[in-house]
């Protein structure tokens, strides 16, 4: 039983209201090259344009120079699955069922009469492909199996007389139609669940099953090559048929076991690429008599390419990390990227001078803060699973450890991926004294080396965040077990005795973070300090939104909001709001590398600024120490003046953002002067730190 403490807690509600000080420089953010990716599902073109669906909407192309542009406006849902252009109608399918464009994709209108959309209550259907015979398009579902429409899809008629029914759920329905493919006699189907192919011709509709050496697991894509029909069939692979579709027979040979095909294409005579979910691209160049890989330019080989688009010999495949194209019939790739968003990065650390990124697809790295490199090595068989999210990453002095919804995982230096033996996801990770220490859903542990099982530290309650000053440890409770206030822990010696600390913070606090004096936590908009983590009061209100993550830089501290909106401040006082030209989105973490500080976004990747622009805006917080710095410009000695016997530190930084000069615990009832003569000639940013206010002021050294 963890003791209770008797009033430990009582939450001051001393509310300063937030100072904020005009920002005076014109500086702004720049958006990184990365990470950034879209899961793209399809991609067609017309005569002048590409097109593609992904789980962010609509974009377009021009042919000949590739750069993307959404097109969503009247879109019923952004998370599209498949695209079919018919006599200059654009149509979409995806969760909101079809929506239909007359005006090239400027407009939307949802087109689903006679579609039964989520006729049981528990699943929501939605579309997976067109295809189109002649005058009359078709459409296969989720749930409702296959329709067809005769007014250039008005209206829908359903075609599933014959089709087989599944006894999964929702029990009794029409199998699931993934593919669809027309030939000048026949109309083939692929049925996801009942694990065939029907055909029937194109006059009838009325369905025949196919003969199959394996069950269709997943009959994800038809094509037909000179009267041979092949089908990427999932982990089946590629099977062939050279009857109409009667038999097919399987030809993965080169292929790795279990390849699970998203994607078939024909190149030219013989010539025929394969997806893979988990191998990238297959290649053969005799029919499928034999398969190799061509994955040379992919981000990694893993890549799941779940469709391919040919046009004058270019071939674009899209996948979990966006487009892709060939020019040398699929020998190697280049990126095609240009406009669309970015990955959405919920947490950054830094490590032996590159800047991790653990991002909605696996863990990314940059040296120069700017350019972008997926680390893959171990993670691959992962990193297909939609619920890789890296949401927290952390490092030690030895590894790099990163929490998804997956597991979690940890490298050294090679990274190189293994997987810990705790499998449930972690709520925080705080790397102190070499050591990490881990919040759980209902347990605190600690370890150095992730491949050992942990050290228990505390269990009971469910923890959202930690945080460790001076063998501090300061735990937040993500939810209340007793349906009270929510309660902090509270450990002195870093774990070994615990006191539980009840509050009146009616609310999940999922930031902590500490500068050299206090302890700070987040509470909706508000923002709570603590000099020793027993005692709490209310020291910032009135942000604009939420706030989503909190950073301390040096006692400097800086807010994330959830519209993007950042504010920076100097040990809780003299705020400044510095959003200047972010975009809107959530802001998910803040770090500080070398010259610049990082914001990682919600689907808008890693921006980036110069720390002195950030340093720079702020001045005196108020009027109780005079601080007077001259000369500027300044040839040998730069004077400070401050009231008589106070105590102050000084910091000089020059235009990369790198410390050249500082002093501390300077007293001085006087004028105090500065040698920079070691000074090169250019711009610096010097700053003056009296109590709790601070001075940042520039200079010229000629």
């Amino acid at each position: 039983m963890i003791p209770k403490t008797k009033s430990l807690l009582p939450l001051f509600l001393i509310t300063i209201i937030i100072f904020f000080i005009p920002n005076l420089t014109k500086a702004s953010w720049e958006q990184t090259l990365g990470p950034r990716g879209i899961w793209a599902n399809e991609i067609i073109h017309t005569d002048s344009t590409y097109w593609i669906a992904t789980n962010q909407g609509v974009f377009s192309s021009p042919l000949n120079q590739i750069n993307w542009t959404k097109h969503n406006n009247g879109l019923s849902n952004i998370d599209v699955f498949t695209m079919y252009a018919y006599d200059s109608i654009l149509f979409t399918g995806g969760r909101g069922g079809i929506c239909r464009s007359t005006d090239f994709g400027q407009t939307w209108s949802s087109s689903n009469q006679g579609i039964t959309l989520g006729a049981n209550s528990n699943y929501s259907d939605w579309i997976n492909v067109f295809a189109q015979a002649g005058d009359t398009l078709f459409v296969g579902c989720k749930f409702t199996g296959l329709y067809f429409s005769l007014d250039k899809g008005l209206t829908w008629l359903g075609a599933n007389a014959g089709l087989p029914v599944y006894y999964f759920n929702p029990p009794t329905s029409i199998s699931e139609i993934k593919s669809i493919l027309v030939t000048d006699s026949k109309i083939f189907v692929g049925c996801y669940y009942s694990d065939t192919i029907a055909f029937a011709s194109r006059g009838t509709l009325q369905w025949t099953l196919a003969q199959a050496t394996t069950q269709l697991l997943d009959p994800k894509q038809l094509i037909n090559v000179n009267d041979t029909i092949y089908i990427g069939a999932g982990n089946e692979g590629v099977l062939r048929s050279n009857d109409n579709g009667y038999t097919w027979n399987i030809i993965n040979n080169g292929m790795y076991a279990n390849p699970w095909i998203q994607s078939i294409a024909h190149l030219s005579n013989g010539m025929l690429i394969a997806g893979s979910q988990g191998n990238g691209i297959y290649k053969t160049i005799d029919n499928g008599a034999n398969w190799f890989q061509s994955n040379t330019g992919l981000p990694i080989s893993t890549i799941a390419p779940y469709c391919m688009d040919i046009n004058n010999g270019r071939i674009l495949i899209t996948s979990e990390y966006g487009i892709w194209y060939s020019d040398d019939n699929a020998q190697t790739w280049v990126e095609a990227n240009d406009g669309l968003y970015y990955r959405d990065v919920n947490s950054m650390i830094v490590k032996n001078n590159f800047l991790y990124a653990g991002t909605d697809k696996g863990v990314w790295r940059s040296f120069d803060g700017y350019n972008w490199e997926l680390t893959s090595n171990g993670l691959k068989k992962y990193l297909l699973q939609e619920h890789l999210k890296s949401e927290r990453i952390s490092s030690n002095s030895s590894f790099l450890m990163v929490s998804t919804g997956y597991g979690n995982f940890y490298c050294n230096d090679s990274l190189n991926w293994i997987q810990q033996p705790i499998n449930s996801n972690y709520t925080s990770i705080v790397s102190y004294q070499d050591t990490f220490y881990i919040s759980q859903w209902n347990n605190l542990y600690k370890f150095h080396n992730p491949a050992i099982i942990a050290d228990t530290l505390l269990n009971g309650p469910r923890f959202a965040s930690i945080d460790i000053k001076n063998s501090v440890i300061i735990a937040s409770e993500l939810s209340s077990m007793s349906g009270g206030p929510y309660s902090f822990y509270y450990s002195g010696n870093l774990g070994i005795n615990w006191l539980t600390l009840d509050s009146l913070i009616l609310g999940s606090s999922n930031n902590i973070v500490h500068t050299s004096t206090d302890f700070y936590t987040s509470l909706y908009s508000s923002l709570l300090s603590s000099p020793d983590g027993l005692t709490w009061s209310t020291v910032a209100t009135g942000f604009n939104e939420d706030i989503s993550t909190l950073y301390s830089y040096n006692d400097y501290l800086f807010v994330g909001t959830y519209d993007s909106t950042i504010y920076s401040s100097y040990n809780g006082t003299g705020w400044n709001n510095i959003k200047s030209n972010l975009p809107d989105g959530i802001i998910n973490s803040i770090i500080v590398k070398d010259n610049y500080i990082y914001l990682g976004l919600r689907n808008q990747g890693v921006w980036r600024r110069l720390l002195t622009e950030v340093l720079d805006i702020h001045s005196v917080s108020g009027n109780s120490n005079q601080v007077i710095i001259y000369p500027n410009p300044v040839t040998e000695y730069l004077y400070i003046n401050v009231d008589a016997n106070i105590t102050f530190d000084f910091e000089i930084f020059n235009s990369l953002g790198q410390l050249v000069i500082s002093e501390y615990n300077v007293v001085s009832s006087s004028g105090f002067s500065i040698k920079t003569n070691s000074l090169n000639n250019g711009v610096y940013l010097i700053r003056v730190r009296t109590g709790n206010e601070i001075k940042s002021s520039k200079f010229i050294k000629i």
